[in-house]
C-alpha cells in the first residue's frame, strides 16, 4: 500500500462522521458528482464518498465511462487506489467505445497503474503471483465480486458475434500453387 494512501486513510479516519459526510457530499450532489471529484483530484472527498456508498464507483458518464476509467487522468495512482479499495464491477465495465478501464489506462500511458488494473480485471491469471503490485486480499475481494455478478464478458464488442472456425485455414505461403503441383 502506498504511503500517500496510508496518509489519506489516516486523515479521513481522524475526521468525525459529519466531517466525512461533508467531505464526500460533492459526489452525491448530482449524477456526475463523483466525476467532479476525480477531475479536481479530490482524493479525500472520493475516499469519504466511496466509504459512504461504494455503488458510486459503478456510475457512468455520457460516454459510458466509470470513475475507474477516469483514473487514467491521475498519474499519481492515488485515485485508482481509492477506487479499488472497495470491490465493484467497474474493472469489467466497458464504455461506449468498448474499452475497459485497463484499456484506457494503457492508452493514457499509465502502465504502472494499468498493471494493477490488469490484476484486478483478470484475477485468475495472477492468483499464484507472490509479492506482486496488488495485495492478495484485494485480488480475492475482486474475484469474489466477479463471482457474485457472474463471469464478466471482456470480449471486445466487435468480436462478440464472431464464431470460431472449426479448422484453421492453411497459410497462403504453405499452399501449393497450380504450377508447383504439376511439376
Amino acid at each position: 500500500m502506498s504511503t500517500r494512501f496510508q496518509e489519506l486513510e489516516s486523515y479521513v479516519a481522524a475526521l468525525s462522521e459529519d466531517e466525512r459526510r461533508a467531505l464526500g457530499a460533492r459526489a452525491f450532489e448530482h449524477e456526475h458528482g463523483v466525476f467532479d471529484l476525480i477531475q479536481t483530484g479530490n482524493a479525500a472527498g472520493l475516499h469519504a464518498a466511496v466509504q459512504q456508498d461504494p455503488a458510486i464507483l459503478e456510475r457512468r458518464d455520457e460516454s459510458g465511462m466509470t470513475p475507474l476509467h477516469w483514473a487514467a487522468y491521475d498519474s499519481s495512482g492515488l485515485l485508482f487506489e481509492v477506487m479499488t479499495r472497495e470491490p465493484s464491477s467497474a474493472p469489467w465495465a466497458r464504455d461506449n467505445a468498448g474499452r475497459l478501464p485497463l484499456d484506457v489506462l494503457r492508452d493514457a500511458g499509465q502502465h504502472g497503474i494499468a498493471d494493477k488494473a490488469e490484476r484486478l480485471t483478470y484475477p485468475q491469471l495472477f492468483r499464484d503471483e507472490k509479492g506482486g503490485p496488488v495485495e492478495p486480499e484485494k485480488i480475492a475481494a475482486s474475484e469474489a465480486k466477479q463471482a457474485a455478478i457472474g463471469k464478466a464478458d471482456t470480449t471486445p464488442s466487435y468480436a462478440r458475434n464472431m464464431e470460431p472456425l472449426a479448422k484453421n485455414p492453411e497459410p497462403m505461403s504453405r499452399s501449393r500453387d497450380l504450377g508447383e503441383r504439376e511439376r
